[in-house]
């Protein structure tokens, strides 16, 4: 530990100092090892390797050594300080939960155009689905570079922790979707396998998805939001073909085709009398069950005159309002980050 002596440590076998000191470095030590990917041990046993190996030329012996002296002054606080090492592990757990949020005060998620289309439940199927699949694939992935198997149970919980993750992430922010994603796939993974549900496995599951998920979220944010008008245009369109899709519904090929409103509408403060029987707006792509649909991408977008009146006309089932964000690319790009960090905590299990 960075608080513990410089020297080669092993858990004492003599009675310990149980002082307030010792149990106020034993706090310390417990937010130290709050830290996601167990890097409470492993920075200071580089450091100190480092140091060592200048001396005996030998890093990685020195490393292991290292780390395993970490894991010993750790057993031997949860030994003899198991309140303090507690107190320090929540403490450390919740500031990083707290800053969680920093990726909307960075970077800006903006408001959907007024009268966006709402997901409807076969979306959210969707999109939870294919978060479960993502978690589960992950799991493939991770267990073939290992050549380990694992149980069906533990596929399952990394299906609820996809799940999860997916949908929470629809709320704009990839660090705590992630975080999320992964208290709920190892609070399943207990279950499933009959273990007695553990906080402390919740804990380092949610700060492992969190940890990489929250960079990532951030940085699709920003790239998005910067892409010239042309090309937030060109990925709006796009988004909405993966929710046609999501819809369970098919695009139609072809130019697109301008909507027209029906006779004996007029138009909302036109001075001209009669029927406005002309053109309403063009469309960005139209469904093969005769849906049109506009696309929206940014954080300054709003529906014209035109496209209003067509969506009034037609409502909102045969003219939808897709409205996408900057923090819907963050919350996209945050994806691979939980999936990383989920199964990288496996090293450590």
């Amino acid at each position: 530990m960075l608080f513990a002596p410089r020297g080669q440590r092993s858990a004492p076998a003599a009675a310990p100092p149980q002082g307030a000191w010792e149990s106020t470095k034993a706090g310390i030590r417990g937010v130290q090892d709050s830290l996601p990917f167990n890097l409470g041990d492993h920075a200071p046993a580089v450091i100190y390797a480092l140091g060592d190996a200048l001396r005996s030329g030998q890093f990685l012996a020195a490393y292991n050594q290292r780390l395993e002296a970490e894991r010993g002054q750790n057993r031997y606080d949860e030994a003899v300080h198991p309140t303090a090492r507690t107190i320090g592990k929540v403490a450390g757990t919740a500031v990083q939960m707290a800053a969680l949020p920093v990726e909307g005060l960075l970077v800006k998620g903006g408001a959907r155009v007024a009268g966006a289309t709402p997901l409807m439940w076969r979306e959210l199927a969707a999109l939870g689905g294919a978060g479960g699949l993502a978690g589960v694939s992950g799991r493939g992935v991770s267990n073939l570079a290992r050549g380990e198997r694992s149980s069906f149970a533990d596929y399952a919980g990394d299906f609820v922790g996809g799940a999860t993750d997916a949908l929470v992430s629809r709320y704009g922010n990839g660090g705590i979707a992630g975080a999320a994603g992964g208290s709920a796939g190892s609070l399943a993974q207990d279950i499933l396998n009959g273990r007695r549900p553990s906080l402390e496995r919740m804990r380092v599951a949610a700060e492992d998805g969190a940890a990489l998920a929250l960079p990532l979220g951030m940085a699709g944010r920003s790239l998005s939001n910067r892409l010239s008008i042309s090309k937030k245009g060109k990925l709006g369109e796009r988004l909405s073909v993966v929710r046609t899709l999501a819809r369970g519904e098919l695009p139609r090929r072809g130019p697109r085709k301008a909507a027209y409103p029906e006779e004996g509408v007029t138009r909302a403060g036109s001075k001209k009398k009669g029927w406005d029987r002309g053109p309403a707006t063009i469309v960005d792509q139209r469904t093969r069950a005769g849906t049109y649909v506009e696309s929206k991408f940014g954080l300054n977008n709003d529906l014209s005159e035109n496209q209003m009146l067509a969506r009034w006309v037609y409502g909102p089932r045969k003219y939808r309002t897709d409205s996408f964000l900057p923090r819907d690319i963050g919350a996209l790009t945050a994806m691979p980050g939980y999936q990383v960090g989920i199964q990288f905590d496996r090293d450590e299990d």
